[in-house]
């Protein structure tokens, strides 16, 4: 029971749970990124055929950016019901709903195509969104309570591996050589329907999560969820099984999504949660998510090396995140999380002096710079709260709060990342390079200080 990794059958549910929620996010977060010279065609042809309206370049930009928003405006409304989801049907059982909803929006995002309707794409990645909030929170929750504290945060970073593994994969297919042209950029979500299709073929052989069953008085199967997910013989699972029903006993109560403010414990592990999830979406990885090839145009590559650029990220982001999965619990949360924040401040400087640097000089090697800096950046962010934040807020309060307190961490979240996208574009074309000065530097320091004074320590 002291083992430091997890059994063999927990890391491949981990890392199959994931595949369906978690890589979904980074698939989405990105694939506009390379192919929104497509997007920008088909939205402008679609508004032209209906509303006989000749959109200019700025009208179609302001209009995409809301677009991409309203994925994050989706994932709040998935947060807000995911309480009500988690506690009354499960974690595992939810996941089906949550997958269900990401075929429908494929199949949505996939057929606005063939009949030029914008508003039918819209309500897909609305629909997206929605699904994404709920499988990011199920998945948090499921990998939380069925995996032994010593590996917990081993088992809690597969969800950020398989979101960087996702952002690859967006990248990749969303490249204009790949599947990102004015034609055939609804294979994008085609290709997308085939793992959600494995996860739920998968979904049957992978057990409940063991604190939900004890929770609802299961108890068979609360120890056959922990037998499978620990790999432990009986006796250890009647000691497993003891502490969730004392856990429990003292927690009996769940708490609903804004009584979790009431209760001292559960307010200050939610609102340190929270802080961890804006640190997080204000750090700048929401921009350099949708928009990196736009910012590698903007220092004077091309539109083929800023894609390959691109996906070069990516690939740096999924090292930063498997090697914070190896070290997270022996060096703790708190340093790795107050270290790489600092990092990614003084990373930010130097992607704003780049920026306002090339707008004054305009020197080609100042772009070369600029992607190892950001390089660098994502690295950094894959190692620290790009991963730690989707788990964090679940150890940091008790069950009866955990899907709520997770909730909010969530809603916080998306709602900081749907505002950032939304506003971005249009500010940059204002003030400039400041733009991205004001939008991630100031926030991530903040958060930084606040995290140094109130974050604890939640390894095992």
């Amino acid at each position: 029971m002291a083992q430091k990794f997890p059994c063999l059958r927990l890391f491949l549910i981990s890392l199959l749970v994931s595949f369906g929620g978690s890589f979904h996010f980074g698939y989405q977060l990105v694939l506009t990124n390379p192919s929104q010279g497509a997007f920008l065609n088909f939205l402008h042809a679609s508004f032209l055929m209906r509303y006989d309206t000749d959109l200019t370049p700025q009208a179609q930009k302001s209009i995409w950016s809301v677009i991409v928003a309203l994925l994050f405006v989706g994932a709040i409304i998935g947060s807000l019901v995911l309480p009500l989801i988690a506690d009354r049907v499960g974690r595992k059982n939810g996941m089906y709903i949550s997958t269900s909803l990401m075929v429908v929006a494929c199949v949505m995002s996939a057929l606005s195509k063939s009949i030029t309707s914008f508003e039918l794409f819209t309500a897909g990645r609305l629909l997206f969104g929605v699904a994404i909030g709920l499988s990011l929170g199920l998945a948090s929750l499921l990998l939380s309570e069925s995996s032994p504290k010593q590996c917990r945060g081993f088992v809690s970073m597969t969800t950020g591996i398989l979101l960087q593994l996702g952002i690859i994969a967006g990248s990749t297919v969303g490249m204009q050589i790949v599947f990102g042209s004015d034609d055939s950029w609804p294979m994008i979500y085609w290709v997308e329907i085939v793992p959600l299709i494995v996860l739920m073929v998968s979904l049957p052989f992978i057990d409940e999560s063991p604190s939900f069953l004890v929770a609802n008085g299961k108890e068979h199967e609360a120890r056959n969820a922990i037998r499978n997910f620990y790999n432990c013989a009986s006796g250890e699972v009647d000691k497993v099984l003891l502490e969730m029903k004392e856990s429990q006993q003292f927690n009996s109560k769940r708490t609903t999504l804004f009584a979790v403010f009431k209760d001292n414990e559960s307010r200050r592990g939610t609102l340190v949660g929270c802080v961890v999830a804006v640190g997080m979406a204000f750090c700048g990885i929401a921009v350099i998510n949708a928009f990196a090839v736009k910012l590698f145009q903007d220092v004077g590559l091309s539109i083929r090396d800023a894609s390959i650029a691109n996906i070069g990220l990516g690939v740096v982001s999924f090292l930063g995140n498997t090697l914070s999965a190896v070290v997270i619990d022996k060096c703790g949360r708190r340093p790795l999380l107050l270290i790489i924040n600092t990092l990614l401040i003084v990373s930010n400087v130097l992607i704003f002096g780049l920026l306002y640097s090339y707008r004054e000089l305009e020197l080609p090697a100042l772009g070369y710079c600029l992607i190892a800096v950001i390089a660098l950046f994502i690295f950094a962010f894959g190692m620290g709260p790009g991963p730690i934040a989707f788990f964090i807020t679940t150890e940091m309060v008790s069950q009866r709060s955990r899907s709520a307190g997770q909730s909010c961490a969530n809603i916080t979240q998306m709602l900081c990342r749907g505002v950032i996208l939304a506003i971005y574009l249009p500010l940059d074309g204002l003030i400039g390079p400041l733009s991205y000065a004001i939008l991630f530097i100031v926030p991530l320091t903040a958060a930084t200080v606040l995290l140094y004074f109130y974050l604890p320590e939640t390894k095992n």
